[in-house]
C-alpha cells in the first residue's frame, strides 16, 4: 500500500579521480549518499557519490550505539562466488547434472534479499492502535531509485517463484515506487497526496468530483485497499442518513465488497491487505470469471435508477467499467504507461503469466499515455521487459554507477542462458576478459582508490580469474609499510585464489 514519504534519500553510483587507476574509467560528480555495512570496528559507512562509473569514495565514522550491520556487500558477493564455484567444480566430477543447479537461483536469492535491506526498509510503520478514517496515506520512508530499480530485477531474473505472479508484483512494486515517478510526472501517488490535502476540508465528500476520480485512477492500479477505505468516507454511511439514502448506500456497500473480494493470483497477501488470493491458475480463472460475472450483474441492476445522487451513481458506474476492463476508461485515469500497463494485466489481461506480451503491450501504453519526461527508471524497465541484457546494464551503470553493476550481474545471470552467455563470455575486445569481469573490475577500483575501503577491494579481484590476480598483485605490492597487519589478512584470499588457479 503506497503511502506519503518521511525522508528523503537515494543512493546512486560513485565517481571521482583517475588517478593510479588499475582499471580505466570515467570520472563524474553527483551528491553523496551511503550504504552501510561492516569493515572495522569504528567504520559505519561508506558515501557512494551519485554519477559516473568511478569514484572516490568518503567513509563517516559515528559514535554511540547504532546498530551494526552484520552483513557486508563485499561479504554477500564473496559469499556468492564461492558457492558457484564450488558448484561448479562437483558438477565437473560428476557425469549427471548436478543437483545444486536446480536450486542455484535460491542462493541469489538469498543474496539479493541481504543486499535489498541494505539499501533501505521499505516495510510500513505499524497500524496505529486509533485509525484515521481520513487519513489515505500512511507515513512511510521514502523510497530511493537504486532499491526500485534493484526490485525489478530481483523480481524479473531471481525469483523462479514468483514468475506466475508478476502482475501482482508489479502492483505491489507500482506502490512502492510510484512516488518516485512523481518527481518528473504527475501520477496516482501524487493524486492521492493532493487529495489526502484537501480531505480535511470537505463536508459533503460525495459531490466533490475530485473524489470519484481519485477512486477510479487508485483502483485501476490495484490499490483496493485505499479505495474501500475512502468508499467508507461516502455521506450515505452517516448514521442519519442511512433512512433517506439506503439504496444509496446498499449500491456504495456492494461495490466496496466486489473491491474487497478481487481474486488476486498470488500465494498470500499481507495483514491487512484485501483480495481473495489463489496459488493455482484453474483455480483463479474459475473465481476471476465468477467475480465478473458478479460485477456484470450489478452493472445491470435496476436499482441505479432508484440511486438519487448523480456523482454517486456515475462515480460508481465508472469504477465498475474499470473492473469490466473498458480500456478507454482505463486509460482516462491513469497519469502515465507504466500505470496504463499495470492495469491491463489486473482487468483486460488477467491471466498473464512471465513475460507473455508484456514488452508489445509497454509499447503500446507507451503511445497512449507518454511521459511528460524521462525518468531513470524508464529505460531500465524497458530493458527489462525486451530481454536486453546489455541495455540494463548500461542504464545501472549510467544511473547508479559501478557498484550496481557489479552486484547486479548475479541476478542477471539467473535470468536465461542468453543473459550468462552475454555476461560470462569472454570476449575478444575487452582483452580476452567477460562483461561481468570487467564490471567487478571497475568496482574494484573505485575500492582500492581510497584508503579506508581498499581491504574490500581483493574480495572482488579475486573473483577475476583472468586479470583479478595480476591487478591484486598491483594493489599489495604498492601498500605502505605500515599496512603490514593488515597486508597479511588481505593476503589469505589472494593466496587461496592464487592456489585455485594453478
Amino acid at each position: 500500500m503506497p503511502g506519503v514519504a518521511s525522508g528523503s534519500g537515494d543512493m546512486r553510483g560513485a565517481s571521482g579521480s583517475n588517478d593510479s587507476a588499475l582499471v580505466p574509467y570515467s570520472p563524474g560528480s553527483g551528491i553523496p549518499s551511503s550504504i552501510h555495512f561492516t569493515m572495522a570496528s569504528s567504520l559505519r559507512s561508506v558515501d557512494f557519490p551519485s554519477r559516473g562509473p568511478g569514484a572516490t569514495l568518503c567513509a563517516c565514522r559515528f559514535s554511540g550505539h547504532r546498530p551494526q550491520r552484520t552483513l557486508t556487500t563485499p561479504k554477500l558477493a564473496g559469499e556468492l562466488w564461492s558457492r558457484r564455484s564450488s558448484v561448479a567444480s562437483l558438477s565437473k566430477m560428476s557425469m549427471s547434472p548436478s543437483p545444486y543447479n536446480i536450486d542455484w537461483w535460491e542462493y541469489v536469492m538469498e543474496y539479493s534479499k541481504d543486499i535489498n535491506s541494505l539499501l533501505g526498509d521499505s516495510k510500513a510503520p505499524p497500524n496505529p492502535v486509533i485509525d484515521d478514517p481520513k487519513m489515505v496515506l500512511r507515513n512511510v520512508e521514502e523510497p530511493t531509485s537504486l532499491k526500485a530499480a534493484w526490485e525489478l530485477m530481483e523480481m524479473f531474473y531471481a525469483d523462479k517463484q514468483c514468475q506466475s505472479w508478476l502482475p501482482e508484483r508489479l502492483v505491489d512494486w507500482l506502490a512502492d515506487y510510484d512516488s518516485l515517478l512523481s518527481s518528473t510526472q504527475p501520477t496516482v501517488h501524487s493524486k492521492l497526496v493532493d487529495f489526502q490535502n484537501e480531505l480535511v476540508g470537505l463536508q459533503v465528500i460525495e459531490d466533490n468530483p475530485k473524489y470519484w476520480e481519485v477512486l477510479s485512477s487508485a483502483l485501476a492500479v490495484g490499490w483496493i485497499e485505499i479505495v474501500v477505505k475512502m468508499l467508507r468516507l461516502h455521506g450515505s454511511y452517516q448514521f442519519h442518513q442511512l433512512g433517506n439514502r439506503e439504496t444509496e448506500n446498499g449500491l456504495v456497500e456492494t461495490v466496496s465488497f466486489l473491491i474487497s473480494k478481487m481474486p488476486r493470483m498470488r500465494p498470500e497477501v499481507e495483514d491487512g491487505r484485501l483480495g481473495e488470493c489463489y496459488k493455482a491458475k484453474p483455480d483463479f480463472i474459475k473465481a476471476w470469471e465468477k467475480w465478473r460475472g458478479k460485477i456484470t450483474k450489478l452493472d445491470c441492476s435496476a436499482f441505479w435508477l432508484q440511486c438519487d445522487h448523480r456523482q454517486t451513481r456515475e462515480g460508481l458506474k465508472n469504477m465498475i467499467q474499470i473492473m469490466l476492463g473498458n480500456t478507454d476508461d482505463i486509460c482516462n485515469v491513469t497519469c502515465h504507461w507504466i500505470e496504463l500497463f499495470i492495469s491491463h494485466f489486473l482487468y483486460v489481461r488477467p491471466f498473464t503469466v512471465g513475460l507473455e506480451s508484456m514488452y508489445s503491450l509497454a509499447q503500446k501504453c507507451m503511445q497512449l499515455k507518454p511521459m511528460s519526461s524521462a525518468h531513470g527508471l524508464i529505460a531500465i524497465i524497458l530493458g527489462i521487459l525486451g530481454e536486453n541484457t546489455e541495455v540494463i546494464l548500461a542504464e545501472c551503470s549510467r544511473a547508479f554507477g559501478p557498484w550496481m553493476v557489479a552486484h547486479a550481474i548475479e541476478l542477471l545471470n539467473t535470468g536465461s542462458d542468453e543473459a550468462e552467455i552475454i555476461l560470462q563470455e569472454e570476449r575478444h575486445s575487452l582483452g580476452g576478459i567477460s562483461i561481468a569481469e570487467l564490471h567487478r573490475l571497475v568496482y574494484a577500483q573505485v575500492l582500492s582508490s581510497h584508503p579506508l575501503t581498499w581491504q574490500i577491494a581483493p574480495i572482488y579481484l579475486t573473483s577475476c580469474m583472468k586479470q583479478g590476480m595480476g591487478l591484486l598483485e598491483i594493489l599489495l605490492y604498492k601498500l605502505p609499510i605500515q599496512h603490514n597487519e593488515t597486508l597479511l589478512k588481505v593476503r589469505g584470499p589472494y593466496f587461496s585464489a592464487k592456489v585455485c588457479c594453478y
